[in-house]
């Protein structure tokens, strides 16, 4: 089954009358067609106008952060995990940290509010079981909210902000319970992005929680139940699209132009009182469900936007290949 994101995809190319083949590789889709009679392919929603090298940076945590430095975009204080004791001088300097797999995605292997050792084995030890490389990145936890800015052909087309986890406590069962009943009920919900919304999960909330995953809220108490916001561990997204600084868009429309992406998703936290923000990571290949079916405001259809958009730079590419070709 294809995501919500590769369906959406999929079937506005196909009611424009372009053939596409499927192909899965597991979690992901892979796109085969031809346009304007040449071959054309797309992972997910990483197409070949995108460089190479664009999707190593996004799927490199420590790349990218160091990318949107030397581009003097505002980054949190960055460290690669090599051992203990430089992590524990890590935590010392900054207080709390975020302990990253350096390859991971979705939020999984992320663990926050890391404040002591004891917190730093058990945040490595999931960080490491989430990453294919096995890199580690320690971060400074920077105070905010969570925004995903969606970059299509050089421009923010849509900007959600993605909310934490949460359940609504009913004064009888326990947080573990709660989400159970969460992900049972609430038809929105499934897996690997089928659907508008994931399951919530439960590791992810065991390991937020600790202890008081079997406590019991107050009825009518909403209660967070994930530290991250990502949507892969349940989230909910608010439409924003129009509400962000000028200035934190020229950046994401930026960085993804300096690394050759012809669509990326980038993630900033946002302190709105001090009107500060931090580039956190982005996403070659980003989720289209969230603009498409927010858990609050207006839906943006992106995929419309994106596909009217690789159509025209495929166009333009012609154009340029046609017009090189007559001056020979």
């Amino acid at each position: 089954m294809m995501r919500i994101t590769a369906t959406l995809v999929y079937k506005d190319l196909t009611a424009r009358g372009i053939d596409v083949q499927h192909v899965s590789l597991g979690k992901n889709s892979f796109f085969i067609y031809t346009y304007r009679d040449k071959l054309r392919t797309m992972c997910g929603v990483s197409t070949d106008l995108s460089s190479f090298t664009s999707k190593i940076i996004c799927d490199n945590k420590g790349i990218t952060m160091t990318i949107a430095d030397k581009l003097g975009i505002k980054i949190p204080a960055t460290a690669v995990y090599t051992n203990d004791e430089a992590a524990s001088d890590f935590i010392r300097k900054y207080g709390t940290i975020v302990v990253k797999p350096v390859d991971g995605a979705h939020g999984n292997g992320v663990t926050i509010n890391v404040t002591t050792v004891e917190l730093l084995d058990e945040a490595i030890s999931r960080a490491r079981r989430n990453s294919a490389s096995g890199g580690i990145i320690l971060q400074q936890q920077v105070t905010g909210s969570d925004f995903r800015l969606l970059v299509i052909g050089g421009e923010v087309v849509a900007v959600s902000e993605r909310v934490a986890a949460s359940v609504m406590g009913d004064g009888v069962h326990t947080y573990k319970e709660l989400i159970g009943i969460e992900n049972d009920r609430n038809v929105k919900r499934g897996e690997n992005y089928e659907k508008a919304l994931n399951y919530i999960d439960v590791e992810a909330a065991q390991l937020f929680l600790a202890d008081r995953i079997n406590d019991i809220p107050d009825e009518g108490e909403v209660a967070v139940v994930v530290g991250t916001a990502n949507m892969g561990t349940g989230g909910t997204a608010i439409n924003r699209t129009g509400e962000m600084p000028s200035a934190m868009i020229a950046q994401a429309e930026q960085i993804v132009k300096e690394i050759g992406a012809f669509s990326c998703g980038v993630d900033f936290m946002y302190e709105k009182d001090s009107d500060e923000w931090f580039l956190i990571e982005l996403n070659g290949s980003p989720s289209f469900g969230l603009h498409h079916l927010p858990s609050e405001g207006e839906s943006v259809n992106v995929t419309k936007i994106f596909v009217d958009k690789l159509l025209n730079a495929y166009d333009q590419e012609a154009l340029t290949i046609n017009s090189e070709s007559d001056t020979i």
